[in-house]
């Protein structure tokens, strides 16, 4: 029977060094994703609670909440037969965009006609609150009344937003893409003229469509489910003040929901041209650098006549003595003669015995200029 070990010894070891590797490698990769994870966990943690505190600012804080309108009356700047307290604002309004402040991004709502121009004061203002995850929508009449807000639905499917009373009063709207996500994006890359739909629901009840037109001038028609027309919203000269957007927004006398819903659908549809437009000029500024880079380097110095000008005109300048002038000009007098032709010798000796006279001459009539300057 023979002696030998069953594993050599060198074998043995040699086994052994790999698996020591392949622990510490795993126990690398294990101490890497936990602390990863941890900071997933943080951060996904600090921006709920950070937008939890955005939306209660918008919201609550703000007196979107039933206590704080409890007793209200609801004017909205609209006539009684429009219901204003069940509606919110009147029927046909104008939505102006205002400059941007931090972290917000305003919309003026004016009374309009048919004439689509302003039929009276300013009757609210729609309020955008950013957010780490989701945008909030306030709607503030007159008085600083918050009376409607919408913000995202989480986990739908596309775009989701829920447009609700402050007071809690029903109805609770929904305005989402729901089923129409995959034919719209398919729509959207054909470029067909109707690419969006969105449905509107009241509670659980389906009842109408908001249909999007693309091209030059975006507009959207509501409809309900029997395809009848119950209003519409188009973008309008934008350079109403400057180059804000400004939407007409136009509502039936008679609909399923009340006038701020397509008012805030409008709303969604505006901020969306804006990121769209901002994106577009964004990439024409990377494609087409501004002509200042362009330009060749000019000095900023100004030219010196120039400067002893004005100091001249202001009496700043140093009027300079008679020896300073009879130098200067006899320095010009002799950088003024022509290098290239040379004389013959009678010519240079009187050239040369000239020189003296007239250079003397030169500085007399400058200094008397000087003189006549200075007095």
């Amino acid at each position: 029977m023979s002696s030998a070990p069953l594993i050599p010894p060198n074998e043995s070891d040699a086994s052994a060094a790999p698996v020591e590797g392949q622990s510490t490698m795993k126990r690398v990769l294990k101490v890497c994703g936990l602390g990863c994870g941890g900071c997933f966990l943080v951060v996904f943690i600090l921006a709920w609670m950070l937008q939890a505190l955005m939306y209660a600012w918008a919201t609550s804080l703000s007196g979107c909440r039933p206590g704080a309108l409890q007793g209200f009356n609801y004017d909205g700047d609209a006539p009684k037969d429009e219901d204003p307290a069940y509606n919110l604002m009147p029927r046909v309004t104008l939505l102006t965009e205002r400059s941007p402040r931090k972290f917000i991004m305003p919309f003026y709502v004016f009374p309009s006609n048919q004439a689509s121009t302003i039929a009276g004061g300013q009757v609210g203002t729609w309020w955008r609150t950013w957010g780490p995850i989701f945008y909030t929508y306030t709607y503030e009449d007159m008085s600083s009344k918050t009376t409607i807000y919408m913000r995202k639905n989480l986990l739908r499917l596309g775009s989701s937003h829920r447009i609700a009373r402050c007071d809690g009063k029903e109805p609770f709207v929904t305005f989402t893409e729901g089923s129409n996500w995959f034919s719209n994006r398919v729509r959207t890359a054909l470029g067909y003229n109707q690419a969006m739909t969105f449905k509107i629901y009241s509670g659980d009840d389906l009842v109408g469509f908001a249909e999007e037109a693309t091209g030059e001038v975006p507009s959207l028609t509501f409809r309900n489910s029997k395809n009848d027309f119950l209003g519409t919203s188009v973008l309008l000269d934008p350079n109403f003040h400057g180059t804000k957007a400004h939407w007409l927004v136009k509502n039936n006398r008679t609909g399923p929901f009340p006038y701020f819903v397509p008012n805030a659908a409008s709303l969604l549809y505006a901020f969306h041209e804006i990121t769209l437009g901002e994106a577009a000029a964004a990439e024409e500024d990377a494609a087409n650098p501004s002509a200042a880079f362009l330009a060749p380097n000019v000095s900023s110095q100004p030219l010196a006549p120039a400067t002893l000008g004005a100091e001249v005109m202001q009496g700043t300048a140093a009027v300079p003595d008679r020896a300073s002038v009879a130098a200067a000009a006899q320095s010009s007098a002799e950088a003024a003669a022509p290098a290239a032709a040379q004389p013959a010798p009678k010519a240079a000796a009187a050239a040369d015995a000239a020189a003296p006279e007239s250079a003397e001459a030169e500085a007399k009539k400058a200094g008397e200029k000087v003189e006549l300057q200075h007095v």
